[in-house]
């Protein structure tokens, strides 16, 4: 009895154990991550991507844009891009999870805005498809 019940609970354990390793070996040789924070000069050319592909997302952010016509007139243009959270984004044939994340009670010192970075995972070894996401994003950017 009691030492058939310990013998369950040892098993219990050592699966448990094993399974959380096997979880963070997973995560550690399967998955890629580059982050990305408003410090960086691809920061802009980060969120202009993200706001491309924003229409992708359920919790968005809205950048506000006054635009000045030639002939004195304005009028706004509301960009809207995933907000602060978690967002799960398609982008040339891979899933991007994307977490963007805002601290407001730290703010960088150079603008004075909240420390915010971006974080970008997905499945994968090759980190090249991050240098095909930010050459894209700075393209769009720039158009």
């Amino acid at each position: 009895g009691g030492v058939g019940l310990a013998l369950i609970g040892a098993a219990a354990g050592i699966s448990k154990r094993f399974g959380l390793t096997l979880a963070m070996m997973a995560r550690r040789h399967l998955l890629m991550t580059l982050e990305v924070t408003n410090k960086d000069a691809s920061f802009p050319w980060v969120l202009h991507w993200l706001t491309k592909q924003g229409h992708r997302s359920q919790h968005l952010s809205v950048n506000t844009n006054i635009m000045k016509n030639v002939d004195g007139t304005s009028r706004l243009v509301f960009n809207m891009m995933p907000g602060p959270g978690r967002h799960l984004i398609p982008y040339k044939g891979k899933w991007f999870w994307v977490e963007r994340e805002r601290q407001v009670n730290s703010v960088t010192l150079e603008s004075g805005k909240p420390w915010e970075k971006v974080l970008l995972t997905t499945f994968g070894r090759d980190p090249s498809v991050f240098d095909w996401l930010l050459e894209d994003a700075e393209k769009e950017s720039s158009t």
